[in-house]
């Protein structure tokens, strides 16, 4: 959802993808971009818009102006709306472009190489290759722009500073103009959870206040990464994918009901699911979807995502984010696996507690799974012997075959003394 406005703020009839049109037959394009959040207590409550600017060459007035919000499926955060103002400029530029942005860590994550922009433990790193799948991000040079400067200030600049520091100014007014798009609470609501914010304020300074008078020789520390439940650990993007079950994550393998999913919140696989994929131990594994009659507020298949429902065709067993009958050897099925298998084949989920109908199901190895660890976790990886020197090459294996070429040079020298 975006608007399309002229240098006086009108309305024009015009795509996106279209409006380098207006600046004729340049040889480069010039564009400002900025992005806008409102401040709440609660996250929650925040709304992230964004505004791009096509500069009219020569002079400090706007061709046109572009404007949008950031959807509802991305966190909605200051630094969010500042990368997707600049992963959109993509869809303007057709020519060599200049983008004058005034968020640092932006540019910085722009002039990067492309897989350290998507890489996983990149946070805006969807962000980046949604950019990178527009035809124009690869004509755009970036670089920085004071923001929030004073008029007057602005006034006593020259030639482009002035120009850009003026196209800044504007884009950042439209940013905020643009988020009049978003839907608005109740403002009963807005109120009360202002009085609730000021009373937990009033309550945290009376806190640090008192309790530096009680004596206390514990020392608490933050438990490491490794020891943190997996529903405490960092999340990162979702890989969706359409699958025989619907739309499925290939990372964490969670199953949505919806077509418009959350794009982050991936905790990775459940380390039990991926132990059991590659040591079934007997059991013949089918991976199962459906939809709830009711859907209880306490139970995993609350929500419009939930957890990849595994089940045992042999004894019963069945999983939904651990395994507990399945982490064993399979065996002959108990009265309570004979009632999972007949629920089964009723079409019925496994889970008596939830009221599931099942409509789907097949193997598991017909599931496309990524059997990756958690996205935060490094894994250990050989080492190649040999590397490449090209260009496009990571500077780190540019180092090291440079390093194996001295190492080999220094050898050489050392054989050929010797005889």
């Amino acid at each position: 959802m975006c608007d399309v406005l002229d240098g006086s703020g009108q309305v024009l009839d015009i795509e996106p993808q279209e409006l380098a049109t207006l600046a004729g037959n340049i040889v480069e394009l010039e564009m400002a971009a900025d992005g806008s959040c409102t401040k709440q207590a609660l996250r929650c409550l925040r709304r992230a818009s964004w505004s791009i600017a096509l500069l009219e060459p020569g002079t400090e007035a706007l061709l046109a102006i572009l404007r949008g919000i950031v959807p509802g499926g991305l966190p909605q955060s200051p630094a969010m709306a500042e990368h997707a103002a600049a992963a959109l400029a993509g869809q303007v530029a057709d020519r060599p472009t200049n983008l004058a942005l005034d968020c640092k860590a932006v540019i910085c994550s722009t002039q990067q190489p492309r897989w350290r922009q998507m890489a996983a433990n990149s946070q805006f790193a969807g962000v980046r290759r949604f950019a990178h799948e527009l035809p124009g991000t690869e004509h755009l040079s970036t670089f920085h722009v004071k923001a929030h400067r004073e008029l007057d200030v602005i006034e006593a600049l020259e030639c482009d500073d002035r120009r850009f520091a003026l196209a800044n100014r504007a884009v950042d007014a439209h940013a905020k103009q643009a988020l009049s798009a978003h839907p608005r609470p109740e403002p009963q609501f807005l109120q009360e959870v202002e009085l609730y914010t000021e009373r937990a304020l009033a309550f945290l300074k009376l806190s640090s206040a008192l309790l530096p008078l009680f004596k206390c020789d514990v020392r608490w520390r933050r438990a490491p990464f490794f020891s943190l439940a997996r529903d405490r650990q960092r999340r990162s993007w979702h890989l969706w994918r359409q699958s025989e079950l619907g739309l499925q994550c290939r990372q964490c393998w969670i199953v949505s009901d919806v077509d418009d999913p959350p794009m982050d919140g991936c905790r990775g696989a459940p380390e039990s699911l991926r132990r059991l994929l590659r040591n079934p131990r007997g059991h013949n594994l089918v991976a199962t979807a459906g939809y709830g009659l009711d859907r209880p507020s306490r139970s995993r298949a609350s929500g419009d995502c939930r957890e990849q429902q595994v089940l045992c065709t042999n004894c019963g067993g069945w999983s939904q984010g651990r395994a507990v009958k399945l982490a064993k050897v399979c065996v002959k099925p108990t009265p309570k696996g004979l009632d999972v298998l007949s629920r089964f084949r009723r079409g019925l989920g496994p889970n008596m507690r939830v009221r599931q109908v099942l409509d789907r199901a097949l193997p598991v190895d017909r599931l496309a799974w990524e059997d990756v660890g958690h996205r935060e976790v490094q894994v250990a990886t050989s080492v190649p012997k040999a590397f490449s020197d090209a260009p496009e090459a990571p500077p780190h294996e540019r180092r090291m075959a440079a390093l194996l070429a001295r190492v080999k040079a220094k050898e050489d020298a050392k054989r050929a003394s010797e005889s």
